[in-house]
């Protein structure tokens, strides 16, 4: 009786061999991944194999308006409290962005947000308040 290794590392050196071995005017004929398509033929549908390459987006808008929007909201009043920045005028684009109005986009937010971390962990602007509760391992000389 023939014993079946399920182990995933063990075979998985022995498929990379295997594919190895195959030459390149066999696993290149026709087009990118025409071997793997061709093997899952019947699983695939046409429709699928031959259409147009699609792009992978990041789900940004969700993120900042939900997972990130504390983080977001508490990095931008930081930046706002900042005197080279309008603290109103960051909370109106976090209150447009959140309602969807004036076109503010999810990268202005986001972009603000990373500015303020740049500053704070580079630069050390801020005294020794609610900001190092973010960054409790940053240290500043």
């Amino acid at each position: 009786m023939a014993i079946i290794d399920l182990d995933e590392k063990a075979n998985q050196h022995k498929l990379i061999e295997d594919v190895l071995q195959i030459p390149d005017k066999i696993q290149y004929s026709v087009y990118a991944k025409s071997l793997l398509v061709e093997a899952l033929h019947p699983l695939i549908p046409n429709e699928i194999v031959h259409r147009p390459k699609k792009g992978f987006t990041f789900p940004w808008i969700h993120w900042l308006k939900n997972e990130l929007r504390e983080f977001c909201e508490l990095h931008l009043r930081l930046l706002g409290q900042k005197e080279q920045f309008s603290e109103s005028r960051i909370n109106s684009l976090l209150e447009d962005f959140l309602k969807n109005k004036n076109d503010v986009q999810c990268t202005h937010i986001w972009q603000l947000v990373v500015l303020e971390n740049y500053l704070n962990e580079n630069l050390c602007l801020y005294p020794e308040d609610e900001s190092r509760l973010f960054y409790q391992d940053t240290v500043c000389y």
